[in-house]
Order: structure tokens, then sequence, then C-alpha cells
């Protein structure tokens, strides 16, 4: 299995599994000690902290009626060629996280959309950033670039705005909710590897899998991300149903198994 980090906010250090870490009380304070020129040293209390997270999920699928007006699909071809959906495989979401620390924290979300234009997230970080008061820049939002999901760039059809807008606010919805969802949590870093391939035959191919993990100070989980670098293009460019691909998949599975929200990107973590 994986080796386990668990971040301790209170030292700034990490501890995996099967190691040891020092620093830290067990009442979850910290202290930190200066030795000075003349030999002599001092220790400083620290004050604890605690990580914040919280994590909300929204449906996204365009109803039969923003069907009836075309919604097309990326992220195959050439505009308007592989032509609208045709109806839902199945449904797509907003998956979004919140994470603080202190006076710092961000906000993120996760689209099961090929990607979104730059009006539509300048829109959704300037209504979350005011809403929330947290800075532009603390606010994330990112797509799984399903290849089977709705057009959000206009690259290949787009779709009616009876259908953006209400995702649009969808997404801010859910990125506040997850912000207000916060509650006290220990979060936890795993990592391994997974097969995984490039379609250009470059020497070296991303197959590193990383989730991270939230539980509350019982152990009970609160919500995961996992991050893995592949193209979601199980289902190709003759597919009309939207569908989340094999992203689907994956975040079906790892609710499944530990009864939480899970959200997957392709980011960095």
């Amino acid at each position: 299995s994986a080796p386990v980090t668990t971040l301790n906010p209170a030292t700034g250090s990490s501890t995996t599994t099967g190691g040891s870490s020092s620093g830290v009380d067990p009442d979850g304070s910290s202290s930190s000690s200066t030795t000075t020129e003349d030999g002599s040293s001092s220790t400083t209390d620290a004050e604890p902290q605690e990580f914040m997270a919280g994590f909300d999920v929204a449906d996204i699928s365009p109803n039969e009626g923003h069907l009836a007006l075309n919604v097309y699909m990326g992220s195959y071809g050439a505009p308007f060629v592989r032509g609208p959906a045709e109806g839902v495989h199945d449904s797509v979401f907003v998956r979004s996280f919140a994470i603080q620390l202190g006076d710092e924290g961000f906000v993120a979300a996760v689209a099961d959309l090929p990607g979104m234009g730059n009006s539509f997230t300048r829109d959704i970080r300037a209504r979350v950033s005011e809403q929330l008061g947290l800075p532009a820049d603390h606010i994330i939002i990112a797509n799984t670039h399903t290849h089977s999901g709705p057009d959000f760039q206009g690259l290949w059809g787009g779709g009616p705005s009876e259908y953006r807008n209400p995702v649009v606010d969808d997404i801010v919805g859910s990125m506040n909710r997850a912000w207000v969802n916060r509650e006290p949590a220990e979060l936890e870093v795993a990592s391994t590897v997974a097969p995984n391939n490039n379609r250009r035959d470059w020497e070296f191919t991303d197959d590193s899998l990383t989730v991270l993990v939230a539980r509350d100070p019982e152990g009970e989980m609160l919500g995961s991300v996992g991050v893995f670098a592949a193209h979601p293009t199980i289902l190709g460019e003759s597919n009309k149903l939207i569908s989340r691909d094999w992203c689907g998949g994956f975040v079906d599975t790892m609710e499944e198994h530990t009864g939480a929200p899970v959200s997957y990107t392709h980011l960095t973590l």
C-alpha cells in the first residue's frame, strides 16, 4: 500500500506512516527552540492550529429543455461537426472543496466539462471572491476535461444561455457551500503509481496517482481529492451522450468505498 503522510499545521511538518515526528505535544500544540550565540536557549510555545475543510457536490447536467436548444459537446474535431448532444448517459457535476488554515484559505471547483472560457471563470471568481471575502487568486476553477461534456469554451458549438447561465450559478453556489461547510479536519496525502501512457510516444509518462484525504477529529471521512493525469477519452467522437467518461467511474467507486464526496482533477495538488 502507498505510504500515507499526515500534515501537521501546528509545526508545518508532516508524518509518514511508519515513521516518527517531533515537536508536537499530545494536546496538538507545538514548541520551537532557539539557541543564541552565548549557548543559551529559549523555548517558545506556539498556539495550536488546525485545518478546516469543506466539500460540496452539485449536478450540472442539461435537462431535456436544454438539449432541445442544442448543447454541443467538446473536445473532438472541428466546430459543429460532431453535432449537439442527444441525451445524458451519466450526470455531470461540479465538485467543490475548501481548505483553510488560520487566516489563509482557498476554495476550488472541478466541473465535468471539457473546459471553460475566460468570461465564465472570471465571472465565477469575482462573484465568489465578493461573497466569501477571499482573494481572487485563492479561488480555483478547474475541469475534468471530459471529451463527452458540454462545450463551455465555444470551440465546438457552445450551448444556449438558458443552460450556461444556471451552470455558472450552480458553480458559484457549490463553492460557497463548500466554504460554509468547513469543519476541523486532519489532512492526509497518499501517492502511488497507476498504468498510464501518452499518445505522443514521449519518453516520460506521468503515472503518479495522488489522493488528498480530509478526516474529522474522530477519524470520519469528510471528503477527498484524487489527482491523475490522463485524458478522459474512453468514449470517442461518435458518442453523442453527455458523460463524465472514466472520471465518473473513478469518482463513483471512491465515493462508494469512502462514503464521502470525492473530487477528481488532473492538476498538480
